[in-house]
């Protein structure tokens, strides 16, 4: 790699990917409006809650929405347990929302997806998880999301989780949160590719080790994400049915389910895809050609 094109990489994240500082800003001040609204209420507060940032918001890998309309951030509501709802999981779901709908009036739109509540802004949108821990156990992790879909609870660790990707991206040197970022910038830039976030950090998390660490396979982002690439087409490319993918931090949770078999044969050929356009530039002799390789993937945005 060349002094270029770490410069074009930090460039390309600070004016492409990278959410700006502003629109930050608005979501932690729409996160605290949002907290204060609901603390009103008289009801969730009988709950017991708790928030607890997640997803791409925790994990530092938010970015910006690009083509789409907004952008978005989870926020687990940690809640005490209702054993009268324990066959009907999907009832945290309907609770959470009438209580935000009561709380909001008809300034927002919310609405129940499978897993959350939606509450939308202007220019973004927050997710509202509700989490319900393990009883006796002292501790918020591990506990239980809601699969509304199919009424019933879903094993998680969200604190183990953020542990554990930033902790495999302290072993990258700090990197992988950027190779994050690219990749998911570079799927949204596909059409018909559906690969949750979750499972693409997962999998690119997964392929971090200490002693490639140590031999230099991470020492800048280009190279971090070559190795990665490299390492997780070579993962894919040993398993051509939909494998099993654990959740790192709960031995009792599985994403893979949000994968289905035409989703999984696109996600192995996108990335085979990708680490080959970024081996091609990573070994180009002439600066156009490797520009070339690095705009197939990324846009023409990259080194403008």
């Amino acid at each position: 790699m060349t002094g270029t094109d770490l410069h074009d990489f930090r460039t390309f994240l600070e004016r492409h990917v990278n959410i700006d500082r502003a629109r930050l800003r608005r979501l932690e001040e729409t996160v605290q409006r949002l907290q204060a609204a609901l603390r009103r209420h008289a009801g969730f507060r009988e709950t017991e809650p708790l928030f607890l940032p997640q997803g791409s918001w925790a994990q530092q890998t938010i970015i910006a929405p690009g083509r789409r309309t907004d952008f978005d951030a989870d926020l687990l509501v940690s809640r005490r347990p209702e054993p009268s709802w324990s066959a009907r999981p999907a009832e945290y779901l309907y609770s959470l929302q009438a209580m935000v709908a009561e709380s909001l009036g008809s300034r927002h739109s919310v609405r129940v997806k499978t897993r959350c509540v939606e509450v939308s802004f202007e220019d973004h949108h927050v997710d509202l998880v509700p989490y319900v821990p393990r009883p006796f156990t002292g501790s918020l992790s591990p506990g239980s999301i809601v699969n509304r879909a199919e009424n019933r609870f879903e094993p998680v660790d969200p604190d183990g989780f953020t542990r554990w990707f930033l902790d495999r991206d302290s072993a990258a040197g700090g990197h992988l949160r950027h190779v994050t970022r690219l990749l998911k910038f570079a799927r949204d830039r596909e059409s018909g590719l559906e690969v949750p976030s979750v499972i693409l950090t997962v999998l690119l998390g997964r392929q971090i080790r200490r002693a490639t660490a140590a031999g230099g396979g991470y020492i800048d982002l280009p190279t971090a994400l070559r190795t990665v690439l490299t390492d997780l087409a070579h993962w894919l490319s040993l398993r051509p049915t939909l494998p099993e993918i654990a959740d790192p931090s709960c031995s009792k949770a599985e994403f893979g389910h949000r994968l289905n078999a035409h989703s999984y044969g696109r996600l192995r050929s996108w990335i085979a895809e990708c680490s080959f356009l970024v081996e091609s530039a990573s070994t180009a002799q002439d600066d156009t050609e490797r520009l070339r390789c690095w705009r197939l993937l990324f846009g023409d945005g990259f080194g403008e």
